[in-house]
């Protein structure tokens, strides 16, 4: 076992983002895994997949405005110029391939996005002061108490002086009614009871959470967002829920997939509704 791996209980600074993905523990993307089915969680940590486009360019955001310093020696940007069809520049592409290794490819464009988004974020007016008073990408390790599930997390901010959680999200749109499907879609209110449950049992509460949204489009607009009263006592319910089948599924060794049953099928309320012509 790796000495990454045996780390104990607590909140821990700079440890790179590589090694938090080898603690062995369960974290919200891993959840999110296994509310579709536990097979597909097991499946996926055995596989894991190449970060997409919209990923990467999430990643290069949140270094670039978090950790700007740390953005050299994580990503690497695609030279211009090189016409993979000729022998000069297949050469050319290995030797890059090569310089790239251990680090995150992003196109000229991609890495233009992601600073113009970062600089947007910096220029908000009330995000000035919130982060310039924080601890950014800490990792926070915990045992659940109520199933004994060794647990994982990793604020985008925690501020020092302000019980405050501040968690950077990309969107194509940041207009309310787009971003509350697309947190209701990725479970965000999941991830923040899990984190803020997390940093409570680590000793380091807080009580507040908010989402900076930027737009990956140009003019890369920023919204700022707090769940309602409704919203959190869901995301408390489903990640307690996940957690508590993870932990059954982990005890019995068992990872189910879909019902072998022939089952109903049911839509949603908006099928019914003919949509106007």
């Amino acid at each position: 076992m790796s000495e990454i791996e045996q780390l104990e209980d607590g909140v821990y600074a700079d440890i790179p983002f590589s090694q938090y993905l080898a603690i062995d523990r369960i974290s919200k993307h891993g959840l999110d895994s296994l509310a579709r089915t536990p097979a597909h969680y097991r499946y996926q940590r055995a596989h894991p997949s190449d970060p997409s486009e919209a990923m990467a360019l999430g990643s290069a955001f949140h270094t670039l405005t978090l950790e700007p310093e740390k953005f050299d020696s994580e990503f690497i940007v695609t030279p211009d110029g090189i016409n993979r069809r000729t022998k000069a520049g297949k050469e050319a592409w290995v030797f890059f391939l090569i310089e790239a290794q251990g680090k995150q490819i992003l196109t000229a464009d991609q890495r233009g996005r992601a600073q113009a988004m970062a600089d947007s974020v910096r220029r908000h007016p009330l995000l000035q002061a919130l982060l310039a008073d924080g601890n950014k990408e800490q990792t926070v390790l915990w045992t659940d108490p109520d199933t004994g599930v060794p647990c994982k997390c990793r604020p985008d901010w925690l501020c020092d002086r302000l019980p405050i959680i501040a968690d950077l999200k990309s969107a194509r749109d940041a207009s309310p009614e787009v971003f509350a499907r697309d947190a209701a879609r990725y479970r965000y209110h999941v991830q923040e009871a899990m984190y803020m449950s997390g940093l409570s049992v680590a000793g380091r509460p807080k009580d507040t959470w908010i989402y900076i949204v930027c737009e990956s489009d140009p003019p890369h607009f920023v919204a700022l967002y707090q769940s309602g009263a409704a919203e959190r006592q869901l995301g408390y319910r489903w990640f307690r829920e996940d957690l508590v089948r993870y932990a059954d599924c982990r005890f019995t060794d068992q990872w189910p997939a879909y019902p072998v049953e022939v089952q109903t099928l049911e839509y949603p309320a908006w099928a019914f509704s003919r949509p106007q012509k």
